[in-house]
């Protein structure tokens, strides 16, 4: 994951993949989540946030209410 310096555009850096020794080619992602938690590049927690509020909808409206 690459996190550009502050104030800084995601897109105007060079994300391109690169070739490791031992690994193969490394790709570069904009989020990813680790351990349970989503990791955006751009440090905040708003895209957490939003995908837990999106598993706590869905779960709420897997309900069946009597």
């Amino acid at each position: 994951m690459y996190f550009p310096p502050p104030h800084a555009a995601y897109e105007t850096a060079d994300t391109s993949r690169f070739y490791v020794d031992v690994t193969g080619f490394i790709d570069f992602c904009a989020k990813f989540k680790y351990l349970g938690s989503t990791l955006h590049y751009s440090l905040t927690s708003g895209a957490d946030v939003d995908k837990r509020i999106a598993s706590a909808t869905a779960a709420f409206g897997a309900l069946i209410f009597f």
